[in-house]
């Protein structure tokens, strides 16, 4: 019984030290060290390196609908649209597995994802290339599968698709355009030409007079 309990114990240790989120910080020095917050995350097969304003900081923020936030509460990073309930995150933004491998990295500015984004598979080929501004997707968005083959290609404007996308289905590649999120129909122009009628003699239709 003694050692059931024991074996319980150490497999109940061994689940929380791998797969429980953890988290340890220290502070920045400098003109903000009182403002911004080192963290680190360790999940199950990952680790996150990332930056939180304190609370004070973050609450002075409004939130607005169409942006989406990245925030700090109970050991997780969160991301949500319109709102958030926690430190926000600003600076440097790196997600990698624990044998060094990158998942994700980026630049977040008080809550909002600024600038280039990259996402890489599991073999280390590079996922998803895009820009970010304002919280939102905005700029040339890039997405590969596993083999390094580009399977979409296009465009957002302020969180939405915006011009001529591609994405490569069954070995084929198709092109949709669109505005402001909507998919556009291309209208194909048909020119019209005038042609000079011929005058055609049916005499020959009527009968002729006995």
């Amino acid at each position: 019984m003694k050692n059931y309990k024991k074996s319980y114990l150490l497999t109940l240790a061994f689940f929380c030290f791998f797969y429980y989120p953890s988290y340890s910080q220290y502070s920045i020095k400098g003109k903000n060290k009182d403002e911004i917050t080192k963290m680190y995350i360790t999940y199950g097969d990952s680790i996150a390196n990332f930056y939180v304003l304190n609370e004070i900081k973050s609450y002075k923020i409004k939130p607005q609908e169409d942006r989406t936030y990245s925030w700090f509460r109970a050991n997780q990073v969160h991301f949500t649209q319109g709102a958030f309930m926690g430190k926000l995150l600003s600076g440097d933004y790196l997600l990698f597995y624990r044998d060094g491998n990158i998942i994700e990295k980026g630049n977040i500015k008080k809550g909002q994802k600024e600038g280039k984004w990259a996402r890489w598979h599991n073999n280390g080929r590079i996922k998803k290339k895009e820009v970010w501004r304002n919280g939102n997707k905005h700029g040339y968005s890039e997405v590969f599968d596993p083999a390094g083959n580009l399977v979409f290609k296009g465009k957002y404007k302020d969180g939405a698709l915006h011009g001529k996308v591609y994405t490569l289905k069954d070995s084929v590649y198709s092109k949709v355009k669109f505005k402001h999120g909507n998919p556009q129909v291309e209208k194909v122009k048909i020119k019209q030409t005038k042609k000079k009628s011929k005058i055609t003699n049916f005499n020959w239709l009527k009968r002729k007079e006995s």
